[in-house]
């Protein structure tokens, strides 16, 4: 018996050594190379001052958009899990102050949203624009989809360069460590 209990110990330590050694991710399912704050700006349809940081730390992001002179803003807030180079992030808030910037006449209140929240919101906006509610519900059948699914992306860290790729819609974005 204690021949069985000291062999499983063995392997046990054999297999953590194991991990340790060849660099498995045992964090979550979390690339800590992700962590820090990422910068995307200069982007064709963006002023040229205008960027958006995103904050990423063991699985959890926040993202703001920001320029030079005025504008500081926080956008969404939520998780984000890895396996090999793909990256889900998963949005669980949206923050009042950029929601009353696209929904003229809400009163969102201040602090962060919940995607319920932010879905009520738009709701009661669509409605006070006169939709009718076959409109409302294919919109927030959208905006469910966009707002409060998983985006599945493919990421790449070289030094201080993140690039993230959304395969759903082919398209990249390039991030710099600030």
């Amino acid at each position: 018996m204690a021949k069985k209990i000291f062999g499983s110990g063995m392997l046990v330590m054999v297999l953590a050594l194991g991990m340790a050694v060849i660099g498995c991710d045992i964090n979550n399912g979390v690339d800590s190379t992700l962590n820090g704050t990422w910068i995307f700006g200069g982007h064709a349809s963006m002023p040229e001052d205008f960027r958006r940081v995103t904050w990423m730390n063991n699985g959890n992001f926040e993202v703001s958009w920001e320029n030079h002179t005025h504008y500081n803003r926080p956008v969404t807030r939520g998780t984000f899990t890895t396996r090999g180079s793909n990256l889900h992030r998963a949005t669980t808030h949206w923050h009042a102050n950029f929601v009353a910037m696209g929904n003229p006449g809400s009163q969102p209140g201040t602090g962060w949203l919940t995607v319920e929240q932010y879905i009520t919101i738009r709701e009661n906006h669509m409605r006070s624009q006169g939709l009718n509610e076959e409109q409302i519900a294919s919109m927030i059948s959208t905006i469910r989809g966009a707002v409060g699914g998983v985006d599945p992306f493919i990421f790449s860290v070289s030094g201080n360069t993140l690039t993230l790729t959304n395969p759903r819609i082919n398209y990249s974005w390039t991030y710099t460590r600030r």
